[in-house]
């Protein structure tokens, strides 16, 4: 059975970095032109962390397979060498006959806890391997949505520069009322694909719960639904679903 604490290592990453969004909304007029890269560079730094902790554990769940393949050969190994004994070397007496099959009983009962044990850890090996691939993934989509917001950053410092500059340069009522409705649409759009980000994670934090609790981890369950209200709570304090 997978380990949802190794698949789900990755959600706390998404969560924490879609909590991004609302700080640089909120904060846009307050924060230096820089303070939104720095936030992006810590959220990578982030998600690389988090990467190799599980990579970590990918090698160590691997690691434990492989020594279980060898040690349900070691016990085989074992078993037929004891058999082979019993089957072609006569006994003179009954009791190291009795002795052999003892020893041989208990190595057979040991293969049978080895291969039910390898069985569970190949399973588990695969189950990480695949959450390993799709952490990957995602950290690639994540990473490239940093290098546009950078971009939409200094694009923007550029567009705010030259309004402000065409600000200085007029006293017209209509033309400061212009700038200010063209900022307002760009916000507006800024706000809605915040929204959309939240949402989604909203939506994959809403199915790691379900996992979560379909798999009978108690703790994690309520780690992950409290993380999802936080981000709940972070958007409608950061005042995003207002007009």
């Amino acid at each position: 059975m997978t380990n949802p604490r190794s698949t789900y290592s990755l959600i706390g990453v998404l969560a924490g970095f879609a909590c991004v969004f609302p700080l640089l909304v909120k904060r846009e007029k307050k924060m230096p032109s820089s303070s939104a890269e720095v936030l992006l560079q810590k959220a990578q730094q982030q998600m690389r962390e988090a990467q190799a902790k599980n990579r970590e554990r990918a090698v160590q769940a691997i690691t434990q397979k492989n020594n279980l393949e060898a040690l349900v050969d070691q016990t085989q190994k074992a078993v037929a060498r004891l058999t082979e004994r019993l089957e072609t070397s006569s006994f003179e007496d009954g009791e190291t006959r009795r002795n052999l099959l003892a020893e041989r009983g208990k190595y057979e009962e040991t293969l049978a806890q080895v291969q039910a044990s390898l069985v569970t850890a190949t399973a588990t090996t695969e189950a990480v391997k695949t959450a390993m691939r799709r952490e990957e993934e995602r950290i690639r989509t994540m990473t490239a949505e940093a290098l546009a917001l950078k971009a939409q950053e200094k694009q923007a410092q550029i567009e705010t520069a030259i309004a402000k500059s065409k600000m200085a340069m007029t006293t017209s009522l209509a033309a400061d009322l212009f700038v200010q409705a063209r900022e307002r649409i760009k916000q507006t759009a800024a706000q809605r694909d915040v929204i959309v980000q939240i949402a989604k994670t909203v939506e994959v934090l809403d199915a790691a719960v379900e996992e979560a609790r379909k798999a009978g981890d108690e703790p994690l369950r309520q780690r992950l639904a409290a993380n999802r209200d936080a981000l709940r709570e972070s958007a409608l304090n950061a005042s995003l679903w207002k007009g």
